[in-house]
């Protein structure tokens, strides 16, 4: 994930304290980080994303939240278009 940390959006990094409260990503967003997870990661991106997800549970940060289990869902899609044989 560190090589890719760079290209993911402010918003979606992991949060520290002194960052101001996330805005809502766009679909755009969305799919430009779930496909750096897949390169990043391939079959284990839906994992990585799990990881962020778990953070922003615990952080009880339900914007960051709805925005890591919505990669996942665009994760699952990619690798369901893939296995259809798919272009991604």
């Amino acid at each position: 994930m560190e090589k890719f940390a760079d290209e993911l959006p402010e918003f979606l990094r992991r949060p520290y304290p002194h960052r101001p409260k996330p805005r809502v990503p766009s679909e755009l967003e969305i799919s430009r980080v779930a496909n750096i997870l897949v390169r990043a990661h391939g079959n284990r991106a839906v994992q990585e994303a799990t990881m962020h997800l778990g953070a922003m549970i615990a952080q009880r940060n339900s914007e960051g939240e709805a925005a890591w289990r919505r990669v996942m869902e665009v994760i699952q899609q990619l690798f369901a278009k893939e296995a259809r044989g798919g272009v991604n």
